[in-house]
């Protein structure tokens, strides 16, 4: 009986440590963080604010065709967060959409009753890791995933 509990101890302990080296740090990178101004440069998302969760929409594309994402139960249950970031600052985090079959892809974003606004992302694929590379804002070119626009 011992030495089947040592052999089964054993044999855990060997599957255990094989499994180790197998596994990987995954990385998933596809998210913009936007900063909304007016024209007076004030803050389009502090309080009070004119967009709001129940005002923002975020769409992926699906067959071809936008469609609203909406998954109650995940805490960014519209396709993004609103935050205030280190220093204070009232941000919208959009969590993008990627497809390892397609290096780029589309998202949109529609704030209140405004046109519906596009980000354009590229992608980088690595060992099971996503990567954003390169992104646009209406079609504008941003050098960073942390970018302001004004409305």
């Amino acid at each position: 009986m011992k030495i089947l509990r040592l052999s089964t101890l054993l044999y855990t302990l060997f599957f255990l440590v094989s499994c180790e080296k197998d596994r990987k740090n995954v990385v998933i990178s596809n998210h913009v963080e936007i900063t909304i101004l007016n024209q007076q440069g004030q803050n389009l998302l502090a309080t009070p604010s004119a967009y709001t969760k129940s005002n923002i929409n975020v769409y992926y594309f699906v067959n071809g065709q936008p469609q609203l994402y909406n998954q109650p139960n995940f805490q960014a249950d519209k396709g993004f967060l609103l935050f205030k970031d280190g220093s204070g600052i009232d941000k919208i985090r959009v969590f993008t959409d990627f497809n390892e079959n397609q290096p780029t892809t589309l998202s949109l974003i529609k704030f209140g009753n405004l046109q519906t606004d596009t980000i354009k992302c590229e992608y980088r694929f690595e060992d099971g890791s996503v990567f954003l590379e390169k992104i646009w804002y209406n079609g504008v070119a941003q050098p960073s995933p942390y970018f302001s626009i004004i409305k």
